[in-house]
């Protein structure tokens, strides 16, 4: 937009005054619209399958009352219970009886014509669905149904096999069948099996005469086995998803060999099937998706018109703004000691005069800010390292007179040496920077001369990662933290002292973790939080001022302590080599 003359932001302003209501409030309207088409979809398919369900419920419920007549008749219970009937004749009787019930009761559901097949225990088949009078009674114990039964031998099942259609009436045609137990009155034993059946093409009547001709539908039992399928889309699969064999109904899209399809499903309560309807997206969607593409014409339109209106207004107005624009565009690219210039007193004049008294005002204004930051940070700085070059002096000749108290002759002049060597690191230059390097071998000096205070010398381990041995630190950051370890942390200790120094790198900055096993604390502490609780200890206040004043947050220092396990003083500095200069 800065390369844009005038003339051309003023089109794109009067532009986008229309074009952003537009982006703004058109997509939530047109996805409000899809969905609100796509909920209302669902809610008619999925009334349409509830119609269906409540149906074969309706059906199944009926099938369901007349298996319970049959289960509680007497008659039948004493076919079964007064044993096997050797000969033809007592069959044929026993076979009337059964056909007779059958009419007596199978009149109340008109809709589908069941079949009644009784199967004793001995073999011998009764009902109007048999070819013989007798079956292999181990073929029937081999069906997966009958053993089914038998585990939970008060059941109903509802099921489509292939071997009950061969022993039927009509081994060419499907059936359904409805299977349970019969039962001995006086011992609860089973002693027969009741199956009720119907043909398919009666149950594809019942949920396939509400069906589109784009549409598909297939019934699943309780297994996920297709039990009755109808497609007239030319769908050969039914998949379904898990997601809808656990739900009791339910839709969604998807797609199957490349075509989008919204599948509905529902339960049959009584058998717990699922009724899955399949409609292909571009039949139901059709409509929709032709009148969204004629909105998007007609917007487009109104958009091209749009532009060509605002184009012509915006040349007739922007000369003298576009004027002002490039002088002011001009000194931002160079200065603010330059100025626009004035060629007329009207209102642009004005604005003009105005803008150069303001660019006045914060050239002023920045020259004081900069030079008042620079004198700020320099007195800060020389403030605080004056403050830890005696705090440091008095604590190590603190050590070295205890050295001297206990009369260890033969270390003074290593001592002093180390002592020496510190006092030039921290005040013989001028440098409030050095290698991470010199001082850890400064570190090095410090902790030989803490040594001699103790009677027995205290273990310290170090974990370095050398390549950050040339990175830059503030001078003197890291021996007040070990003081700190060994005056308050290691010095009240009894047993093992262990003192941890570790430098590592951490994402692109550097933790330096200072680790002792001392007496600790209950405290966990950060400066950002808790500087009222480290006022009595200077040179740690002091560490943490420096980082922050020289590198910012997040960096400084962070306490971490447990009551007799120690205390962890992590230092946060950034990763700067000592070729590369502060900014």
């Amino acid at each position: 937009m800065r390369n844009l003359s005038l003339r051309q932001k003023l089109f794109y302003w009067l532009t986008l005054t229309t074009i952003i209501p537009l982006l703004i409030f058109l997509p939530p309207l047109t996805l409000y619209q899809s969905y609100a088409i796509q909920k209302s979809i669902d809610r008619m398919c999925l009334e349409q399958s509830n119609q269906t369900s409540v149906q074969l419920d309706r059906i199944f419920n009926q099938i369901n009352s007349i298996s319970n007549l049959y289960f509680l008749d007497p008659m039948i219970e004493d076919t079964l219970q007064n044993g096997i009937i050797y000969d033809q004749l007592g069959y044929n009787a026993a076979q009337r009886d059964i056909i007779a019930l059958q009419q007596k009761y199978n009149t109340s559901i008109p809709d589908v014509d069941l079949h009644l097949t009784i199967v004793a225990n001995d073999g011998r088949i009764y009902g109007n669905g048999v070819y013989d009078h007798t079956v292999p009674i181990t073929e029937i114990k081999q069906r997966w149904w009958y053993q089914d039964l038998q585990r939970n031998s008060w059941q109903t099942l509802w099921v489509r096999d292939e071997y009950l259609n061969r022993i039927h009436s009509n081994a060419q045609t499907n059936y359904i069948y409805s299977i349970r137990a019969l039962k001995n009155f006086d011992t609860w034993e089973n002693h027969g099996i009741l199956i009720m059946s119907f043909l398919e093409s009666d149950l594809i009547k019942l949920y396939g005469s509400s069906l589109s001709s784009h549409s598909a539908v297939a019934i699943f039992d309780q297994y996920n086995n297709i039990i009755s399928s109808v497609s007239y889309n030319n769908l050969n699969v039914f998949p379904i998803s898990t997601q809808a064999r656990a739900q009791y109904a339910g839709s969604y899209i998807t797609s199957i060999d490349n075509v989008k399809y919204h599948i509905t499903y529902n339960t049959v309560s009584q058998p717990q099937w699922k009724v899955v309807t399949f409609l292909p997206t571009s039949y139901l969607f059709g409509e929709y998706i032709s009148f969204r593409i004629l909105y998007l014409v007609v917007i487009s339109l109104f958009l091209l018109a749009l532009f060509a209106f605002t184009w012509i207004i915006s040349r007739h107005f922007v000369s003298p703004i576009n004027l002002l624009t490039q002088e002011i565009h001009r000194i931002r690219q160079s200065s603010f000691s330059q100025r626009v210039s004035v060629t007329s007193s009207d209102e642009i004049g004005l604005l003009a005069c105005e803008f150069n008294e303001m660019l006045n005002q914060i050239e002023s204004l920045m020259q004081s800010i900069i030079e008042e930051q620079r004198r700020k940070r320099k007195a800060e700085l020389q403030s605080l390292y004056a403050q830890i070059n005696p705090h440091f002096i008095y604590n190590t000749l603190t050590a070295i007179r205890f050295l001297v108290y206990t009369e260890q002759k033969q270390t003074v002049d290593h001592t002093l040496c180390s002592f020496i060597t510190l006092l030039r690191h921290s005040i013989s230059s001028s440098e409030e920077f050095c290698s991470i390097r010199t001082e850890l071998r400064m570190l090095q000096c410090y902790i030989d001369i803490q040594q001699i205070s103790f009677d027995k010398p205290f273990e310290v381990c170090w974990d370095v990662d050398s390549s950050l041995l040339d990175c830059k630190i503030l001078k003197l950051t890291l021996q007040p933290l070990v003081e700190n370890a060994v005056m308050h942390g290691l010095k009240s200790k009894k047993g093992d002292r262990k003192l941890y120094i570790r430098v590592q790198r951490y994402q692109q900055d550097i933790m330096i973790a200072i680790s002792d096993n001392g007496i600790g604390t209950d405290k966990v502490l950060s400066f950002y939080e808790a500087q009222s609780d480290f006022r009595s200890s200077v040179g740690l206040i002091n560490i943490h001022s420096r980082i922050v004043l020289h590198f910012g947050h997040p960096y400084g220092i962070t306490f971490y302590s447990k009551k007799g396990g120690g205390t962890t003083v992590l230092v946060h500095i950034p990763a700067i080599s000592c070729q590369e200069e502060l900014i």
